[in-house]
């Protein structure tokens, strides 16, 4: 575990993980725990790893959860405790005194048979002695991943003990780990994404993992690729928008003496991945010998335990070019590379996830009837497979609907009817390769074209130098008689009515040039208040829930259609 991101500070040895989860298993078994859920409430590091070893060590469900270090997360951790009926909540002795002022509030879950409290750090040494190993099926449930709520309230995704081995098994042969694998993560712990690949995968293998902070990584992204170069590492994973950052957020003095050749799998999935990330990182990094083939892009979801389709190993990410027009209308149609392909505006480049891998099945399927759709045909993606999770925690009409989704048998034989997991996200297959193109509740629809909204975030990002380092959000809303685009954009400068002008002109332009489509709000933002997710994926929905209820924070400048035509009809 690195201190700051660059320090040494504690370490855990395969034993010494065992002893301790074994200490945690029993003490959880003389509070008759077995089958019933514990929240994990832990700063990041080797406690929350004991804690989570030790709840499957005793048959306990364990639920991660991020710690109340804001009244956002209060907020969102008693909502969860109260969600899962929680008898139990671990953490260790420092954290108690603050969870024990937030019981005393009112919205704390009041019962006779919980959520008792224990500090695992001070569970007494050897009671480990004392446990009693469990008798598991595959099926019995090993935890609740609640949702990050990018996409609406967090739901307990119910994971098996057969899903995790599952997709281990998965993971594993898709990256061919070879025996000198090293792996350094930054990803939250209590997420699917850090969970399965940084913490289970290193435990299921036996490989050695150097761990530092979300935090640490995220005010300093240039710590995670020094502690690969310094540790020889050969593996790292994480979201599109982290490769993005490691390059935006360092000069070429930061990357001086990195040495990067020792990197040979680089996943990056979680959120759409961008040919243009790739590119730029390839381009940043390349000369301290990070190879374009090291990368790997995923897909899956916390409903999959974490992936079930990937790219091929040692080989460099297909990338092709689509007609973006044609993928509005829905249908995917393939163009000579950008450079030959005439007009930049109609080319869009799309980056393989590659195949569904072991025994998943993908159909790309009408979500309005349920239908199979041929290849080159944009829809909804469905998986089906031994890693799609039971279904949400006591919610059976919605587990039924998203994970038991009908799908109607094709012309094909090999296209097979049958029940699937609705992913929600919208694609298509091509020669048997999956391309991501958005979230079906996310598509921007005006005057009948569908609009992505990365590709919006894309043209606002490089209309105007004060944006290239800064976020922003794209989303349709209903006004008038059809579906409107607004921009919710943060930016760097002061608060300068005269910047800020000349600013959102630039993006009305550009979404005016690229896209053909005239924005109707932007809204200017300082910098870091988007809403996001732990794990630092953008909340579009919920940056529409907020410009809708005008109550998007820290406000800098806005301008609205709108707000426009009446201050035109009032000089008239």
């Amino acid at each position: 575990m690195l201190r700051y991101g660059e320090c040494e500070a504690d370490q855990l040895t395969f034993g010494q993980l065992d002893r301790r989860a074994r200490r945690v298993a029993a003490r959880l078994q003389s509070a008759d725990l077995c089958g019933e859920r514990a929240v994990l409430v832990y700063p990041f590091g080797l406690d929350f790893i004991t804690a989570f070893v030790g709840c499957l060590y005793a048959g306990v469900v364990a639920v991660p959860a991020y710690p109340p270090l804001s009244r956002r997360h209060a907020k969102r951790l008693t909502a969860l405790l109260k969600d899962c009926r929680a008898r139990c909540l671990l953490s260790t002795e420092e954290l108690s005194a603050k969870i024990a002022r937030l019981a005393s509030s009112d919205q704390w879950p009041r019962s006779a048979d919980g959520p008792v409290r224990i500090s695992t750090d001070r569970i007494d040494a050897g009671m480990e002695g004392l446990w009693d190993p469990p008798r598991l099926r595959g099926r019995d449930l090993a935890f609740l991943q609640y949702t990050s709520g990018s996409t609406g309230l967090p739901k307990g995704v119910m994971i098996s003990h057969d899903n995790i081995l599952q997709s281990q098994e998965l993971i594993r042969d898709c990256l061919e780990l070879t025996p000198d694998v090293l792996g350094v993560g930054w990803l939250p712990l209590h997420h699917d994404m850090g969970l399965i690949g940084n913490l289970l995968h290193p435990i299921y293998l036996g490989f050695p993992m150097v761990l530092m902070s979300p935090l640490d990584f995220i005010q300093k992204p240039i710590r995670w690729l020094r502690a690969i170069s310094r540790y020889r590492a050969t593996g790292g994973i994480a979201p599109d928008f982290a490769y993005d950052l490691c390059v935006r957020s360092s000069a070429e003095a930061d990357r001086e003496g990195l040495d990067l050749s020792c990197w040979k799998v680089a996943v990056s999935g979680g959120e759409p991945i961008r040919n243009s990330t790739l590119e730029r990182f390839v381009e940043a990094y390349g000369p301290y010998g990070f190879k374009a083939e090291s990368f790997l892009p995923g897909y899956g979801l916390a409903e999959t335990t974490l992936i079930t389709v990937g790219a091929a190993r040692k080989e460099d990410p297909v990338v092709r070019s689509f007609d973006k027009n044609a993928l509005r209308q829905g249908q995917a149609r393939l163009l000579p590379s950008a450079s030959q392909a005439g007009a930049a505006s109609r080319v869009q480049p799309l980056v393989s996830s590659g195949r569904p891998l072991g025994r998943h099945r993908l159909r790309i399927v009408d979500p309005g009837s349920d239908r199979s759709l041929p290849p080159g045909t944009v829809g909804e993606i469905r998986i089906s497979g031994p890693c799609v999770a039971l279904g949400y925690w006591e919610r059976p009409q919605e587990t039924q609907r998203l994970f038991r989704a009908p799908v109607e048998r094709g012309s094909c034989e090999e296209d097979a009817g049958g029940e699937y997991l609705r992913t929600g996200d919208l694609g298509f297959v091509l020669e048997g390769e999956l391309y991501v193109t958005g979230r079906l509740k996310e598509m921007i629809i005006i005057r009948g074209c569908n609009y992505y909204p990365v590709d919006f975030e894309k043209t606002v990002r490089a209309c105007h130098p004060c944006l290239l380092s800064h976020p922003c959000a794209a989303f349709g809303f209903e006004r008038g008689n059809g579906e409107e685009a607004a921009i919710v954009q943060e930016v760097g400068f002061p608060s300068s009515q005269s910047v800020g002008e000349e600013v959102i002109e630039s993006i009305r332009r550009a979404l005016l040039v690229d896209h053909e489509v005239r924005v109707s709000a932007v809204v200017l933002l300082e910098a870091g208040s988007l809403p996001r997710t732990s794990a630092g994926k953008l909340r579009r929905t919920r940056c529409r829930e907020l410009f809708l209820a005008d109550a998007l924070p820290n406000v800098v400048l806005s301008w609205s259609s709108k707000a426009a035509q009446a201050t035109a009809c009032s000089q008239n």
